[in-house]
């Protein structure tokens, strides 16, 4: 009878093992706390002395895409084809989106890095040709599209007369985070999906698109305009 007893309670035990398992196993989406609070970007300088001037038309500098993925175009278009949706939403100004070629011809590079040293009259060209007062310059310096992803952000917005840094963001956005899974699975429910709420909640951490949106979004919520 002990023996049984034993075999039976082994069994029960291994069965709620095997169903917790199961449970907490079938997705890669982080496991989101009721009391969470999302994410809000916090590695941002604004310089209020450069925003004296009105800016309404702003240069975009093709994005620049670096690491292992560098080469991978269909990547990096899709990144920037985020950026520049997601530029027109904010509206915060009239962005003129510049390619590579037009860039090359105009500065002799087809694109320029944050950090990189450039002339007054990089700024200058810029201003004259297409009327702008700014030049936003985008790079992500890390990205990993698989769950849970992760994706690296650097932009800033300098001022083509003064050639201060009116606006700087350098933030790294961890899907493995629950603060930023919740910040994500929100702007996803009221932006991307007409507000309807779904269980699946790998619809948003499994699409590099929809997470890049969010991403996107997120930094240039923090522009003083």
């Amino acid at each position: 009878m002990k023996q049984d007893f034993w075999f039976i309670r082994f069994g029960l035990t291994l069965l709620v093992g095997v169903v917790l398992g199961l449970s907490s196993g079938c997705s890669t989406a982080p496991k989101l706390g009721a009391r969470v609070e999302p994410y809000r970007p916090t590695n941002v300088v604004t310089n209020e002395t450069a925003m004296s001037r009105v800016v309404q038309r702003v240069v975009v500098l093709p994005l620049v895409f670096s690491g292992e993925f560098s080469e991978r175009k269909m990547t990096r278009n899709l990144i920037e084809s985020v950026l520049e949706s997601e530029l027109v939403k904010r509206g915060a100004f009239e962005p003129y989106f510049i390619s590579p070629a037009a860039l090359k011809s105009l500065t002799g590079e087809d694109q320029w890095r944050i950090g990189e040293k450039r002339t007054s009259s990089f700024f200058q060209t810029l201003e004259e040709s297409y009327q702008c007062q700014a030049v936003l310059f985008a790079m992500v310096d890390h990205y990993h599209p698989y769950p849970p992803q992760t994706i690296a952000w650097k932009m800033k917005l300098v001022d083509t007369d003064s050639l201060q840094t009116i606006w700087e963001i350098d933030e790294l956005f961890d899907g493995g985070d629950v603060t930023v899974a919740r910040a994500a699975e929100d702007h996803y429910h009221i932006h991307q999906s007409g507000g309807t709420r779904h269980r699946d909640e790998r619809s948003v951490f499994n699409s590099p698109r929809r997470f890049g949106q969010y991403t996107v979004a997120a930094a240039l919520q923090t522009l003083p305009y």
